[in-house]
């Protein structure tokens, strides 16, 4: 384990990733799941195969499908846990351009 100090380092280094992912279905209450990472493509490859998050290990093993709702690039890891914690309190769904898509389809069909 690295001491405290070359750990929050790590923080201020490469770029990092905020993802949102989009459950093709929900679960429970849930189809959205939010977080940050500095290798994006590994990160959603371990979503898919069920070697990540608690809640997407359950995703997957429920066989629920997801794509990707929204994704933001910043410059620290520092900067994306900030912008991470600002999306969960946000409302995922409002940020999903899934369903911001979706919204904007159903006020036009109405409209």
């Amino acid at each position: 384990m690295l001491p405290e100090h070359d750990r929050s380092d790590l923080l201020l280094c490469a770029v990092a990733y905020v993802y949102l992912l989009h459950f093709d279905a929900p679960l429970e209450h849930m189809q959205h799941y939010t977080s940050s990472c500095d290798d994006l493509a590994r990160r959603l490859d371990q979503h898919a195969d069920g070697r990540a998050a608690q809640l997407t290990r359950r995703f997957a093993a429920a066989k629920i499908g997801f794509v990707v709702g929204a994704v933001w690039e910043y410059g620290t890891r520092l900067e994306a846990r900030r912008a991470e914690r600002r999306v969960k309190g946000a409302g995922s769904a409002r940020r999903c351009c899934i369903c911001r898509a979706r919204r904007a389809s159903l006020e036009a069909s109405t409209a």
